[in-house]
């Protein structure tokens, strides 16, 4: 569930689980139980699935749009609700768990719904200061082990017990995005021009929950309500890409949002080229259990996540700022973590 919201785009967890197949204890995680998102038809996105490079992306106008007068209307009342309930957010913490959907890592379908199983599931935990600090970090990764012993059963997964490739962890402190590669021992650092500040949330893991503006969402999305007729306490949106640079990342986005807090409860992201059939490459997000303001403890530890880190002990520091031209940045915006392609 949770956080806000920063001009939504962005892209998604940067897939830093390359081993995929390296996994250990037979260990299940916690709520795989029903892995929703192919049951609800929003089937699923791995984090090396973006357009290659030097193939430019000219979005299209979606099916759909422009949306009828009192459709648009409807948008925008909801989406200046949204922005109103992010605002009030100063401080928070919550948990997510992600699934990753991709055949070619597990082709294993409940025989029953055809639904797809999740090949990696992934969680942990957000912190989130207003109005540009964040700090994401997951320590628990499970694999896709075997399918149910018996009909009706849950898939069998295995918690990966290699530190280095159970581990996730980045951090912006306001004037710079921090990723940790525990696998290959590198701090990769980069700098965010005086102009973008407050956009290093934009290329975070987890897009969409930070700081949620109406304008800047229409201005960069074509955006449309698809909430199920049978959904009582939560509007769903569907939202589409207009600028090139996101539309080479994904396809598409499903965000859901409580009607009970106007927070997000859960995203799902589409890989480029994502075909139900042919490509069911996505990713699912959940988010839970947020503490928010005045439900923190231990206020001073938390303030401590936002500070520049230092490298580990043997590793390696890279500067990944990009160069500028004069006072011109070279790129439309600071590169992230977020991103979908290969790097």
């Amino acid at each position: 569930m949770i956080l806000k919201i920063a001009t939504l785009v962005a892209l998604i967890i940067s897939a830093s689980a390359n081993a995929l197949a390296q996994s250990a204890t037979q260990s299940q995680p916690s709520q795989t139980e029903g892995l929703r998102p192919a049951a609800t038809n929003q089937d699923q996105l791995r984090g090396d699935i973006g357009q290659p490079e030097g193939i430019p992306v000219t979005p299209q106008l979606p099916e759909g749009f422009p949306l009828a007068p009192d459709h648009q209307k409807y948008i925008e009342q909801l989406l200046e609700a949204w922005e109103k309930s992010s605002g009030q957010i100063k401080r928070c913490v919550v948990d997510f768990q992600r699934i990753e959907y991709n055949p070619e890592l597990c082709n294993y379908r409940d025989p029953r719904t055809g639904a797809l199983a999740g090949c990696t599931v992934i969680q942990g935990e957000i912190r989130f200061q207003a109005p540009d600090k964040a700090s994401y970090e997951a320590d628990k990764i499970w694999d896709f082990g075997d399918p149910p012993e018996r009909e009706g059963g849950n898939p069998q997964y295995k918690q990966r017990t290699d530190a280095d490739l159970s581990r996730e962890k980045w951090i912006c402190d306001g004037e710079a995005t921090y990723e940790f590669d525990f696998q290959n021992k590198r701090l990769y650092e980069q700098r965010i021009p005086s102009e973008y500040r407050g956009e290093g949330l934009v290329n975070s893991p987890l897009p969409f929950v930070f700081g949620a503006k109406k304008d800047v969402l229409l201005n960069r999305y074509w955006i449309k309500v698809i909430t199920p007729r049978d959904v009582t306490d939560a509007y769903w949106l569907e939202i589409y890409p207009k600028r090139a640079s996101d539309a080479k990342e994904y396809q598409k986005i499903q965000l859901v949002i409580s009607q009970q807090d106007f927070l997000p409860s859960s995203m799902h992201i589409f890989s480029v080229n994502y075909h139900e059939a042919n490509n069911p490459v996505s990713r699912y997000i959940e988010f839970g259990n947020r503490r928010v303001n005045g439900q923190l403890s231990g206020v001073s530890a938390f303030l401590n996540m936002f500070i520049r880190p230092k490298a580990p002990l043997g590793w390696e520091t890279i500067d990944r700022t990009l160069p500028t031209v004069g006072s011109q940045q070279t790129s439309e915006r600071p590169d992230g973590p977020g991103n979908l392609r290969n790097r």
